[in-house]
């Protein structure tokens, strides 16, 4: 590979890595007939010989490799079972938690240097290169006893139409025969949505032909777990019909929940459990991204507020990028003690309660954003330069301002595997909110491969931004060329405003949500400070 290539690669490592792994590596050492380390790594010597050698040739060892396999064993040990409905998603988990281990670099780079090519196909077709899909499967059937490891077997009783009138599951779907027949029995009678109860495993496996029909009735998805409820709208995620989309709740590990609690401020009172939403399909490379947000509903009547104020309530999931609780801005019911938010992609959530000292920040008394601020950081959406400093006159970056919106929307990063641009490189902390913004709709970069995120961001783009943001939120902006014009013609300065930036301009103007630097000066490429973000987020936030 020449050596630009391999530098652009190298910069993606974590999530590259991530992707190899998962279906390459691993799989051998969780089974229902789980053979000893030592035999399983004899396994990938006898039948894998060229990947090992190819390994070694990246700069790895024999003891990187199994050091790495250690790790995974140890960590997917305390998950339960393996079996075909739940692979993707349990590994997914367990990836997840041993990729933050610095250890392992050295076989990282030593994926990235020599499987490149597989690599690129894989990212650019989202799907595994030909010549690693009976690499998997091969394995596959090694570690789960089985010779179809990852292809569902047909259902013939798809078209069973048994059962009552009602749109509902009464009892609780195990198998991955019971959910298809639950869902065929839905389809067969009139209602809007079709709805499954899961078992107590809570996992669920659907075929995507099944997933498919729901879509095709017009209908939505609703999964009621223990405790937890998703709606997911329709034609929220496509799949081919032979593929199978896997979703589990699971409380996360008792070792996890303790480092999470370690990096928690004193500020956050969690309530309940941690808990993890994870969804995955087979040909996944990761955690799915919905295309249009799911609903989650958690319930937390159970849960002791003796001392708590309801108001100070919400879900957060944890940013593991930041080590930070990012709050999801549910909405709380209180006659049914649930709290309800949206998101595209699953993560670890909380219940918290979030009461913040007053006075935190000494640099914001008197200042003119004092009480806006405040009130952000009351919310989660803002927080200080440090425990003391909000920082309100420092300039705001691209990729910073990106955060807030984000945050304000309640959209969680995802992990991602591939940065969309080439100047957003997995080691920086902005990696995965630059790439979920974009993801979203919320950002384009200055080309299809540049963003700019560590640039100052100035006024126009901060509009054009905020305009996504609305439009993510189904908020009507404005389009008509005249009304547009109208209301930029107050502004001296209109012809500075950028020609792709004048509707969205005219649209935050309209909407309050950004206002001229005085009353006849717009300032469209001036920077922006924190304060200035801040109180422009949260005029938008009262919108949404």
């Amino acid at each position: 590979m020449p050596r630009s290539v391999q530098k652009l690669w190298k910069k993606k490592v974590v999530g590259l890595a991530l992707l190899m792994i998962m279906f390459v590596t691993i799989l051998p050492y969780q089974s229902a007939q789980a053979v000893d380390l030592g035999e399983s790594y004899l396994v990938m010597q006898r039948d894998y010989p060229e990947m090992i050698e190819r390994l070694k040739a990246g700069g790895a060892s024999d003891a990187n490799i199994e050091a790495f396999l250690v790790d995974m064993e140890n960590d997917v040990s305390q998950r339960g079972t393996l079996t075909e409905a739940n692979f993707n998603s349990y590994m997914y988990q367990s990836l997840q938690e041993v990729l933050t281990q610095r250890q392992h670099r050295t076989l990282f780079l030593a994926l990235v240097d020599q499987f490149g090519e597989e690599i690129d196909y894989t990212m650019k077709n989202g799907q595994l290169h030909p010549d690693l899909v009976p690499i998997r499967n091969a394995v596959m059937e090694a570690v789960l006893q089985t010779e179809d490891p990852v292809e569902p077997h047909d259902d013939p009783n798809d078209n069973d139409t048994s059962g009552g009138g009602h749109n509902t599951s009464t009892n609780p779907v195990t198998s991955l025969e019971s959910v298809n027949q639950e869902i065929q029995r839905q389809l067969n009678t009139d209602g809007e949505v079709v709805e499954l109860e899961v078992g107590s495993n809570n996992l669920i496996t659907i075929k995507g032909s099944s997933l498919n029909n729901i879509w095709t009735s017009s209908r939505d998805l609703i999964i009621e777990f223990t405790g937890v409820s998703l709606q997911l709208p329709q034609n929220s995620l496509v799949l081919s019909d032979n593929n199978t989309l896997s979703i589990s709740v699971t409380p996360v590990s008792q070792s996890k929940q303790e480092e999470i609690l370690k990096k928690t401020s004193s500020y956050y009172k969690i309530l309940g459990q941690i808990f993890e939403i994870s969804a995955t399909t087979q040909s996944s490379l990761g955690s799915v991204i919905f295309r249009q947000p799911v609903t989650v509903t958690y319930a937390y009547s159970g849960i002791s507020l003796e001392g708590i104020d309801e108001a100070s309530l919400d879900m957060y999931y944890f940013n593991e990028s930041s080590d930070k609780w990012e709050k999801m801005g549910g909405t709380i019911d209180r006659n049914t003690q649930t709290i309800s938010f949206t998101t595209t992609h699953f993560s670890k959530y909380a219940l918290i309660s979030y009461t913040p000292s007053s006075g935190t920040f000494a640099d914001l008394v008197g200042h003119w954003a004092e009480n806006d601020i405040n009130n952000m950081v009351s919310k989660g959406l803002v927080k200080g330069i440090s425990p003391t400093h909000f920082g309100p006159d420092a300039n705001i970056t691209r990729a910073e301002f990106a955060a807030l919106l984000i945050r304000a929307l309640g959209i969680p990063e995802g992990s991602h595997i591939m940065s969309q641009f080439s100047d957003v490189s997995a080691g920086k902390w902005y990696f995965n909110t630059v790439n979920t913004a974009a993801q979203s709709g919320l950002i384009t970069g200055y080309t299809n491969s540049t963003f700019g995120p560590e640039d100052l961001v100035t006024r126009e783009q901060m509009a054009v931004m905020l305009k996504r943001a609305m439009t993510y939120k189904q908020i009507t902006v404005i389009s008509d060329t005249n009304q547009i014009e109208s209301l930029l013609d107050q502004f001296q300065d209109n012809p500075q405003i950028s020609a792709w930036a004048r509707d969205s301009v005219a649209t935050a103007v309209d909407k309050g949500i950004i206002k001229g630097r005085s009353s006849t000066q717009f300032a469209p490429t001036a920077t922006a400070t924190r304060a200035e973000a801040a109180v422009m987020i949260l005029r938008a936030y009262n919108q949404f």
